[in-house]
């Protein structure tokens, strides 16, 4: 047997069902309810649609999985199946599916004679002129009502006014979390960016330099009865002090007679006044004749002189590093914000060197020259929050504070802005102050509505709908075909947007 089926929708009543019932053209309506654990009807809803379709002749039956619809319609003896291919195999509670029969067949007749007896006559009222333009008026009216009923159209455009809604909320991002946790927590990600860049600054602090070198005569005594070569080129130091030394000019040589002497000139091997040495100072000979040799200095070496040069200092260098470094800082958030999405939030913080790539000072540490330039190259690393994040963990608090009747209009984009800079404690725990901000706009129930004004007058429609919504929301009302004077009859024929 054929059936009509209905699919219910959540906002679907007993007004709703009963009208789509009365559409129904087979004496068997079926109810599909959605894939959702709610109750759409009550047991009051269910019996009262029972009633009317009993009215209207049709038996209904049911479609769900859900066990609190199947126990009403057990409650009320209305067939319920877990499928619409059940419902269609299976005959319905109070339906008589018939028996074959058995029966003896009879000889078949001739088909002239089958023929002439399947003819029946017609009844002589059929062929009268009157009846048959009854059933022709009858049948044009009917497409007149259908066309009353499903012909018109209606859009009715409410222009509610939109509003802002903003809260502020307090957010926690630690790199331990791994998700969202709606407390107001968020986990926080680590993003590593390579900068480089270059300065140069002007050098004007004045530093003391060698320049020549100290000069003067070491007297050699043989302390032994054999022949003593000195080359050129033999080192003589101070007895207190290594570090300044002298060499041997020439090359000298002491016969084989002890407390036998020669003077020879030297010249320190470094420049600069630590160079001049007070008489009989130097007294140590490196080298093996060191046993064999008695130095010393009758009179003072001079000659050594320092110079007042430009050169950078070691706070010159400092200060350089620092500057540049503070400038390759913002650049690498810079840098940091072009690689992540838009509306991901950095937490300078947590920004830190990474590793030093490269660190190049021209002029070299202790060599002169009016100014000082530094290349830098350096990985940096910080902290950030997703967007995503942002909104998963705002969406639910901001929603939560809604004003009564109103919702988020769907089209729209949440904003998210930072109140204070993003601070870090020692713990590694960033606190994010943020202001949550949104449109929404005032909730209409379009079956309602739809169901207020059928049927009116376009003057009655507005009435109504100023009413409700105030004369400010000034709403406009489009019917198809432009000439009909009246909304749809038919609610569904009715749209309404917001």
């Amino acid at each position: 047997m054929k059936t009509h089926i209905i699919h219910l929708e959540r906002y679907d009543n007993v007004i709703s069902i009963t009208d789509k019932l009365s559409w129904g053209k087979t004496k068997r309506v079926l109810l599909v309810y959605p894939p959702s654990k709610v109750l759409i009807l009550q047991r009051i809803d269910l019996l009262m649609i029972q009633r009317a379709a009993k009215k209207m002749g049709f038996s209904i039956g049911l479609v769900s999985r859900s066990k609190g619809v199947r126990k009403l319609a057990g409650e009320l003896n209305i067939p319920v199946f877990k499928s619409i291919k059940a419902a269609q195999r299976r005959t319905w509670m109070g339906e008589d599916p018939g028996k074959k029969k058995n029966f003896e067949r009879k000889p078949l007749k001739d088909l002239r004679s089958m023929g002439q007896e399947a003819k029946l006559k017609e009844p002589e009222w059929k062929s009268h002129i009157g009846v048959r333009l009854s059933f022709f008026s009858l049948g044009v009216l009917a497409v007149l009502v259908l066309s009353l009923l499903f012909v018109p159209s209606a859009v009715i455009h409410l222009k509610l006014s939109d509003r802002m809604q903003s809260i502020s909320m307090l957010v926690e991002a630690d790199e331990k979390v791994a998700g969202v946790n709606l407390s107001g927590k968020i986990p926080a990600h680590t993003i590593s960016v390579d900068v480089e860049g270059s300065r140069l600054v002007k050098i004007i602090s004045k530093t003391k330099v060698p320049d020549k070198f100290a000069t003067g005569i070491i007297t050699f005594t043989n302390l032994t009865e054999t022949e003593v070569v000195i080359p050129a080129g033999t080192i003589v130091t101070r007895l207190d002090n290594a570090g300044i030394r002298f060499e041997t000019i020439e090359k000298g040589e002491l016969v084989a007679r002890i407390g036998e002497a020669i003077d020879l000139p030297v010249r320190a091997l470094t420049p600069g006044e630590a160079g001049n040495m007070e008489a009989n100072s130097l007294g140590s000979l490196v080298g093996d004749l060191g046993t064999s040799l008695l130095v010393t200095n009758p009179t003072p070496t001079i000659g050594g002189t320092d110079r007042f040069t430009t050169m950078a200092t070691k706070s010159d260098r400092s200060d350089l590093f620092s500057s540049l470094e503070t400038e390759l800082r913002l650049n690498a958030i810079q840098k940091a914000l072009v690689f992540l999405p838009e509306g991901d939030i950095i937490f300078p913080d947590t920004l830190i060197i990474g590793v030093n790539l490269q660190e190049n000072y021209v002029p070299a540490a202790g060599q002169p020259g009016d100014s000082l330039s530094l290349y830098l190259k350096l990985s940096y690393s910080m902290q950030y929050a997703e967007y995503s994040d942002l909104i998963r963990v705002a969406e639910p608090a901001i929603n939560a504070d809604l004003p009564a009747g109103f919702e988020p209009i769907a089209d729209s984009t949440m904003n998210i802005e930072i109140l204070k800079k993003p601070t870090t404690n020692p713990y590694g725990i960033t606190n994010l102050n943020l202001i949550v901000s949104q449109k929404i706009r005032e909730g209409v129930d379009t079956v309602y509505l739809s169901r207020l004004v059928q049927g009116l007058s376009v003057q009655e429609a507005y009435r109504i709908l100023e009413k409700k919504f105030g004369q400010d929301t000034k709403p406009v009302i489009e019917i198809a075909p432009s000439w009909w004077p009246r909304l749809p009859i038919v609610a569904l024929r009715i749209v309404i947007s917001n």
